[in-house]
């Protein structure tokens, strides 16, 4: 058996698995609304409405599992309480499969059909939820965060990810601005990255709706590492909040929207790959941003 985190790390892990996953089912389904809309099909309706049920779900599947949280004896508990959690999110993972392969039929139904923005919304969301099955398997509930880190350029990488199309919590479109100089081979994992950058991404368009989101790409030749910034329009940190994004949660109400667990899973994943996260101000507004080694020789 895989050696499991100690209690205190492993549920605030858990929490932060949560967090994520029903986020990533959330930002799915206003392209499935998309598709539905400009199709006129009750099919990919439905299969939005199914989506929404599977994130309700996680969450609560989240919250049933830390009842155990308040009893003296839920370190003692831990390991039949985790089986059960694990049980239950491979049941949400079942439905996940059944709704892509009806996404997939909608695709082949209409092929050649599509108008060419609603093709990218249908493939976005059956890439998003088949991203889902790697990045939150049940079995890697509870675990310490492995990275695979490949060497790629970080530049294209980061083009293709912001490429897509990306709306604020009405289903408005929001305007990604990316900019950065081909800085070469990075070494960095792409689930975990793509799994970053969407979270703060998401994050920034969800504080200023209506207004772009600036992501930059930089080589700090200092210290040797790529840095990615993402910066959004809205009300500077303060020295308190710099000091507490990434580090504790703002609050213990999980549905609290303020709660923090973002920016902390965003630390987390980063330094699995052996990079920092940090945060401050921009002159616009808050800036969060990722260090990944580059692990090659600069020049001047």
């Amino acid at each position: 058996m895989v050696k499991e985190l100690p209690w205190e790390i492993m549920k605030d892990s858990m929490r932060i698995f949560s967090h994520d996953a029903a986020n990533q089912i959330y930002y799915t389904i206003p392209l499935i609304d998309l598709v539905a809309f400009h199709t006129k099909s009750k099919e990919a309706k439905a299969l939005g409405l199914e989506l929404t049920a599977v994130g309700k779900a996680l969450y609560n599947v989240h919250g049933r599992f830390f009842e155990f949280r308040k009893a003296e004896t839920a370190p003692r508990n831990w390991e039949k309480t985790i089986v059960a959690y694990r049980r239950a999110v491979r049941g949400r993972n079942e439905k996940l499969k059944a709704i892509v392969a009806k996404l997939k039929a909608i695709k082949k139904k209409n092929d050649g059909k599509l108008h060419k923005d609603t093709a990218e919304c249908l493939n976005g969301a059956i890439e998003r939820l088949n991203d889902f099955q790697k990045q939150f398997s049940a079995g890697n509930l509870g675990r310490k965060v492995h990275a695979n880190p490949v060497r790629a350029n970080l530049r294209s990488f980061l083009k293709d990810v912001l490429a897509q199309k990306f709306v604020d919590r009405d289903g408005k479109p929001v305007k990604i601005v990316f900019r950065g100089k081909d800085i070469g081979k990075a070494s960095f994992d792409k689930i975990l990255l793509r799994r970053s950058i969407l979270n703060l991404v998401t994050d920034a368009l969800n504080h200023t709706p209506g207004r772009p989101i600036f992501v930059t790409l930089a080589l700090n030749r200092k210290t040797r590492q790529a840095e990615i910034n993402v910066t959004n329009h809205g009300r500077k940190l303060t020295a308190a909040e710099i000091a507490k994004i990434g580090k504790v949660r703002f609050t213990r109400a999980w549905h609290d929207p303020k709660r923090g667990f973002g920016k902390i899973s965003v630390r987390i994943l980063t330094e699995a790959q052996g990079g920092t996260f940090r945060v401050g101000n921009s002159r616009i507004g808050p800036k969060m941003s990722m260090r990944l080694p580059v692990r090659r020789r600069l020049t001047a």
